[in-house]
């Protein structure tokens, strides 16, 4: 069996390695400008967050789970338990253990076994139904939560009657799930199919004495509080009698009349006056205050007289847009409190999502005192909505630091404070910490941009990096660097680059893909296809073609229709020992990972793995692949719609072994190198007898020219930080290479 032949049977393995293992996650230190800590730098950012408490490991203190809406990601946190003293830790070992899920999650103990229960909102595709799915909560041996389906779809009766009807929700709205009348068992708020008007649906589990542990409903008031929501204003119109409903002419209770058609609400009941009733705190999507509705009746029928429209009564919430209300105990005082989030998808705030008020009084009689509108966001990298991230040693000391774009920060429906933000690696090779050095990179937030994402290259030939960045609208924008490696000076920007124009949602890399000596584009878009075009120019006068040389790069659509129609295709190649490997982020916010791309680049490229070792942060996966520590590791930093990052590591070292095994030109050694390596030729009186060295973003830190009948040359590279390198052997095109570890 020749060499050659044995290493593709090898790193064949590998790559089936790398598709099945766990990836970890990287706990790498992040410091804001001023120099304090965030304590959860990678949790991925929140932009529709929803609230719910929960024990996750069994230790008795409650937890806290946050799902968000914009993504159906769920993001755990152990909680320190220390009172008084909000302190969470972003713990994603959880997430394993909860049920997919979108629009809403709700965590609450229906059966009173102490274990929280999951309620979320349920869509079924075939038959148009939706409404609320419930998931039992149960421990494993080591005491971590987990959940098993109870009922698919709740049901409900009327009055007198036998018939099941569905328990509609919308998809916009957020039910109230609380023991309404106060016997023990969880009753729903809802609103009706029409809207408008809330309906109460009463759990009979222990009116019939079966415990708290079914979940029973009836259809008990269809206009609950009496009152309606119409959207025209921010005040609810209210009726003064228990006997008639608010703007519904004829109407009788338990009549199922549709009223008026309004969707977008959300709703959470409380005790404000501990008379044993509840309140209600609804959210509506064409609002960005709440409303708190006193309700005035008995346990058997809530009568609304009473409203404010300013809650809390001091410093009230105003959420762009559409606030929705949780209650629950934040800061260990064993007070529930209060936290306000918007829950519009795409047209709400996106950085000061999460308004955190301390209850100083009582459970049933709050007084609420606004903490913070950054609760939990405050301490990850936030940066609005959508992250684009990007490897570059900005500064030239030889370590990574990374650049992220953005699609914007909300600041109404029509402006967003777009811009690249840099994090420098103030950390060593093998020990990475960064850095917020600079909120506007380059200076672009001036120009009203939307969507950047940036790619780095050296596209002049003169020795420091320039930016190609891809925009909302399709095109791209190119920014020179006038200054030096290790100081940077940035030209104005020069709109539409080359004419390319793909579309939407510009995804662009530079890379010599073709492997002449001078650095392609490939520009993933909306669609879900990439693009290729090739560098007809040389590798300091680069010229690119609007017409693109393809427009079905490795032939891959990123789309998962039964998901989104959307694609968002973002790839990133890297060279893995003379083999491209191709990582592309996706709509779906997964990873997908590709070969077979060598001497293919107008054919198909072969997928390895369904989703490169469960990477999954949500919608919009935007990465960049580096070996960040030194380790021999390939780490992935991955962007995501809800404007944060997660980092992960491949547990699996590079095969250092295989080197011999990739062909007979020529081996290096040692590897890991500290500061010297020799190359040994197996052939001499060769014809390509130049030397390059570039680093994993495809830089060249070293080339040299020697001999061509030597057996032996010996290169210094003291010079070289710790990490992960390419040597490539050749002349005009690179025929062969090599991985080089350096470990110092």
């Amino acid at each position: 069996m020749g060499k050659t032949y044995l290493f593709l049977i090898i790193f064949s393995s590998y790559l089936n390695l790398l598709s099945a293992q766990n990836l970890t996650r990287l706990e790498i230190p992040v410091q804001r400008s001023n120099g304090s800590q965030l304590m959860n730098p990678w949790a991925g950012g929140l932009n529709n967050p929803q609230f719910s408490e929960v024990d996750l490991d069994g230790d008795l203190v409650k937890d806290l789970l946050v799902f968000d809406r914009s993504s159906s990601t769920y993001l755990p946190f152990l909680n320190s338990g220390i009172p008084f003293s909000p302190n969470y830790t972003f713990a994603p070992e959880f997430i394993q253990y909860f049920p997919q899920a979108e629009k809403f999650v709700l965590l609450r103990d229906f059966n009173c076994d102490g274990i929280e229960d999951l309620f979320c909102y349920f869509r079924n595709d075939a038959s148009g139904e939706t409404g609320i799915s419930v998931y039992k909560g149960k421990r494993d041996l080591n005491g971590n939560i987990g959940f098993e389906l109870f009922k698919e779809l709740l049901r409900y009766t009327e009055v007198g009657q036998t018939f099941q009807y569905n328990l509609y929700t919308s998809n916009i709205d957020l039910p109230d799930i609380n023991d309404i009348d106060g016997d023990g068992d969880l009753d729903i708020l809802n609103f009706h199919i029409g809207g408008g008007y809330v309906e109460l649906f009463n759990n009979l589990s222990v009116e019939n004495a079966w415990g708290c542990d079914s979940l029973k409903f009836e259809l008990a008031d269809n206009c609950w509080g009496r009152f309606y929501e119409s959207g025209i204003g921010t005040s609810l119109d209210l009726s003064p009698a228990f006997d008639s409903c608010a703007n519904w002419t004829g109407w009788t209770p338990l009549r199922n009349n549709s009223g008026p058609r309004h969707a977008g609400s959300t709703l959470l009941s409380l005790d404000m006056n501990a008379d044993g009733l509840k309140e209600l705190v609804l959210g509506d999507i064409a609002f960005d205050n709440l409303v708190l509705a006193y309700n005035s009746g008995n346990r058997d029928t809530a009568l609304v007289l009473s409203q404010t429209t300013v809650f809390p009564s001091v410093n009230p919430v105003s959420i762009t847009a559409f606030p929705a209300a949780f209650y629950l105990d934040v800061n260990n005082d064993n007070i529930k409190d209060l936290i306000a989030a918007p829950n519009a998808d795409d047209i709400s705030v996106n950085d000061r999502i999460a308004w955190h008020y301390t209850n100083t009084q009582a459970d049933d009689n709050p007084v609420f005192v606004l903490d913070q509108q950054d609760f939990l966001v405050s301490d990850m990298i936030e940066l609005g909505a959508t992250a684009a991230p990007a490897f570059v040693d900005f500064n030239g000391d030889g370590l990574l630091d990374i650049v992220v774009g953005n699609y914007g920060i909300f600041v109404n429906a029509s402006t967003y404070r777009t811009r690249l933000t840099a994090y420098e690696n103030i950390g060593t090779a093998n020990a990475p910490s960064f850095k917020l050095v600079n909120s506007d990179f380059a200076a672009l937030q001036q120009y009203n941009l939307r969507r950047l994402v940036p790619s780095f290259g050296d596209l002049d030939n003169d020795g420091d990096f320039d930016i190609i960045i891809g925009l909302e609208d399709g095109t791209l924008l190119r920014v020179n660097n006038t200054g030096t490696a290790t100081s940077a000076v940035f030209a104005t920007p020069i709109a539409n680059f080359s004419g390319i124009d793909v579309g939407q949602h510009a995804a662009p890399q530079l890379i010599d893909i073709d492997r002449d000596g001078d650095l392609d584009l490939i520009i993933g878009e909306r669609n879900g296809n990439s693009n290729y075009a090739e560098n007809t120019g040389s590798s300091s006068s680069p010229q690119f073609s609007a017409a693109l040389n393809s427009q079905t790069f490795g032939f891959i659509d990123t789309r998962i229709t039964s998901q989104s129609f959307d694609g968002n295709s973002a790839p990133y190649v890297v060279d893995q020992n003379g083999n491209f490997l191709l990582f592309m982020g996706n709509e779906s916010g997964e990873v997908w990972l590709y070969n077979n791309i060598n001497n293919n680049l107008s054919g198909t490229f072969s997928r390895v793995s369904n989703d490169f070792d469960a990477i999954e942060v949500g919608r919009q996966s935007i990465l960049s692949v580096a070996d960040i520590n030194a380790d021999g590791k390939l780490d992935v930093l991955v962007g995501n719609k809800r404007g944060g990052l997660s980092f992960f590591s491949s547990s699996t070292a590079i095969a250092v072994d295989l080197i011999e095994n990739y062909n007979s030109e020529f081996e290096i050694f040692p590897v890991p190198a500290k500061d010297m390596i020799s190359v040994r030729f197996i052939q001499r009186n060769r014809t390509d007898n130049n030397l390059i060295i570039t680093d994993l973003l495809g830089r060249v830190v070293k080339k040299l020219s020697f001999s061509s009948n030597l057996e032996i040359f010996e290169i210094d590279i003291h010079d070289l930080a710790s990490g992960m390198y390419f040597v490539s052997i050749g002349n005009d095109r690179k025929l062969n290479s090599k991985t080089l570890l350096i470990n110092k």
